[in-house]
């Protein structure tokens, strides 16, 4: 009832203010159309690929932060990527069906979408070392021994831009510490294992919160150091019994 109540409201709030809505997303309107040239953008007039980005690009569009649409967070929309390019598959079909110059029509705009996409990648490829890659090799390596050291039961809450590597583990929480009234992570093991990286990877948290974060856990009773270096901090702590969450922030 509250999701839908929700809901109702923030479709309400978007009725009401529709020059703030169209504000917003002409000011990312650019964004938004790299999801979609990504598959060239021919797909978009499929009724399956312009679906897709209305449902999915313009709610993340109209997210304050607006880091829906940032390289970062870029899985968010990526199923627009794959539809709008099913989408130019289908157009392409309907056009080389179209009559004698149908083939050739369809060769024409498939090789534009090409190009376009092929443009897009000349574009990003280059930057994926400085943007999504940002786990230097002794971080890593730093990881893995903390990661061999970590039980196969315990809990672990480690700093998002390196949680994945824990994924195989039973309970796993991301370090974020993003929101207005910071961060409260359950805590449903008899060991919980904290990995906290600052510098490395792409990080929520920025380092003087990573800091406290630290110093938060460092502080709880039954807390013993795995790892402190420049780079990584994993704390192995044994929370007293009853003990359900631990909180970060504000």
């Amino acid at each position: 009832r509250a999701g839908l109540a929700a809901t109702v409201g923030v479709l309400a709030g978007l009725l009401t203010h529709l020059g703030d809505v169209w504000r917003v997303l002409h000011e990312r309107i650019g964004a938004m159309g790299a999801f979609v040239a990504g598959s060239g953008t021919l797909g978009l007039v499929a009724p399956l690929g312009a679906a897709m980005a209305l449902a999915v690009l313009v709610p993340n569009a109209l997210d304050r932060s607006g880091v829906f649409l940032t390289a970062p967070a870029a899985f968010q929309n990526l199923v627009v990527v794959l539809a709008v390019a099913v989408g130019a598959t289908v157009v392409a079909c309907r056009l080389a069906r179209s009559g004698r110059i149908g083939p050739a029509l369809a060769a024409a705009v498939l090789a534009a979408a090409i190009a376009q996409s092929a443009v897009l990648c000349h574009e990003w490829v280059p930057r994926i070392g400085t943007t999504l890659v940002r786990v230097d090799a002794a971080t890593a390596r730093q990881l893995s021994t903390v990661l061999a050291d970590v039980p196969p039961t315990a809990e672990v809450v480690a700093s998002q831009g390196v949680v994945g590597r824990f994924g195989e583990r039973r309970a796993l929480y991301p370090f974020l510490d993003t929101f207005a009234d910071g961060q409260k992570v359950p805590v449903v093991a008899s060991t919980v294992v904290f990995v906290f990286v600052a510098a490395q990877g792409i990080e929520q948290a920025t380092a003087p919160q990573t800091a406290r974060a630290v110093a938060t856990v460092r502080a709880e009773p039954g807390v013993t150091v795995l790892l402190v270096s420049a780079q990584v901090t994993a704390l192995e702590w044994h929370p007293p019994a009853g003990t359900t969450s631990v909180a970060f922030g504000r």
